[in-house]
């Protein structure tokens, strides 16, 4: 990716601001001086920190650089409601992601088709149990604050919730030893290697356990997460239609809508890259509400 960034009196529609941390201003020299952090509802900006992106030898950090680039990226597509400019070739049309927000106590609802899409607050009752009061409902009247996100599956109309489980995918200590050779590297060069001693903990995986669908998303290529606090989470997805239980989510579009690596540097996306675009809206309503 080569990215050139020149300065410029005057501001595009898009903007990517350089400015000094809090930290800067909070130091004795620099109370007088005035913040600069950029604001302005007409164009989009992305705030980067000098501190932030300048090593102190004054070479760029180019992952703080890219990251800023990136953040912007998402801010422009969230305006244009279009993901093209990705040039993911991700196709969602069959499925609708819904997000409950506690704090600003709203659910969010992602639509799209091709690559237009559609986010919206869900303000009404929908002949779905799950809605009530513009939140997510379960069974047991408890809001469904422990799912990470709602899928609806448009094609048989059923309901997914996914969730957090306790589970984490870490190398086994036999498997380890064995894919070390005996000049102590890891000896998974090769696909066929790496499906032997890495399967579960590099890239996108489901698995299916007891009727239950479960997927994880691990390091992109030959790395792997040793230690647990830093391990691969596996998420659980539930069906939430009673009648239909058996019926399995299509994993394949789901899974695409992770095999991205806009969304976290240089990695694939534990989410779906949909809640990324919900999470930033939100974030933007609740600024434009606090400027109000």
């Amino acid at each position: 990716m080569s990215i050139k960034i020149k300065p410029s009196q005057t501001s595009s529609h898009y903007n990517l601001a350089l400015i000094h941390n809090l930290g800067y201003y909070s130091k004795k020299d620099n109370q007088d001086k005035e913040d600069t952090y950029y604001v302005n509802q007409a164009e989009i900006i992305q705030n980067i920190t000098i501190e932030g992106v300048l090593h102190k030898s004054g070479t760029v950090i180019d992952s703080a650089l890219i990251n800023a680039v990136k953040e912007l990226t998402v801010k422009a597509i969230l305006e244009m409601q279009d993901f093209s400019p990705l040039n993911t070739g991700i196709d969602l049309d069959s499925l609708a992601f819904y997000k409950y927000y506690p704090k600003s106590n709203q659910t969010l609802e992602f639509t799209s088709h091709g690559t237009n899409f559609q986010i919206k607050v869900i303000t009404s009752n929908f002949k779905d149990p799950f809605f009530l009061n513009d939140l997510f409902i379960e069974r047991n009247d408890q809001l469904t604050t422990a799912y990470d996100y709602i899928i609806l599956d448009k094609q048989n109309e059923n309901y997914y919730a996914v969730s957090k489980t306790s589970l984490k995918t870490i190398p086994s200590p036999s498997l380890y030893e064995a894919a070390n050779n005996q000049k102590g590297t890891l000896a998974y060069r090769n696909k066929e290697a790496r499906n032997k001693y890495l399967a579960g903990l590099i890239n996108l995986n489901y698995f299916y356990a007891q009727n239950q669908l479960y997927y994880n998303v691990g390091v992109i290529g030959n790395g792997m997460q040793s230690k647990e606090s830093v391990a691969s989470v596996v998420r659980k997805i539930e069906c939430l239609n009673d009648n239909n239980k058996s019926q399995l989510l299509d994993m394949q579009q789901l899974l695409q809508s992770m095999d991205v690596v806009w969304v976290k540097f240089k990695n694939l996306t534990v989410l779906p890259f949909p809640i990324k675009l919900m999470n930033e809206y939100i974030r933007k309503d609740k600024n434009n509400n606090e400027e109000r």
